[in-house]
């Protein structure tokens, strides 16, 4: 299933490390584990292609997952415009 651009390659590995961790246990294991234990960019776009093959794809982990993969997107946009511009931002 391709949702993204740049999506990483999903293996075996990959879901059973993944699985493992817990991610995807439920709403507040999910919050608390992206507290404590932030996932990488990578992994949390695994994540959301596993959250869609589950079957039935819980809307508000689809989300939740989603903006923190915009989060980091936005960010490493963030820091391109202030290496071009670092007068503009008082670098």
């Amino acid at each position: 299933m391709k949702i993204f651009r740049n999506q990483p390659a999903l293996t075996p590995k990959d879901r059973e490390r993944l699985n493992k961790a817990g991610y995807l246990g439920g709403w507040n294991k999910l919050v608390r584990l992206l507290k404590d234990n932030p996932p990488s960019e990578a992994d949390l776009k695994r994540l959301v292609v596993l959250e869609l093959e589950g079957g039935n794809p819980r809307k508000q982990i689809l989300e939740k997952l989603i903006v923190q993969v915009q989060k980091i997107e936005r960010g490493e946009i963030n820091q391109a415009i202030r290496a071009a511009c670092p007068k503009y931002f008082g670098i």
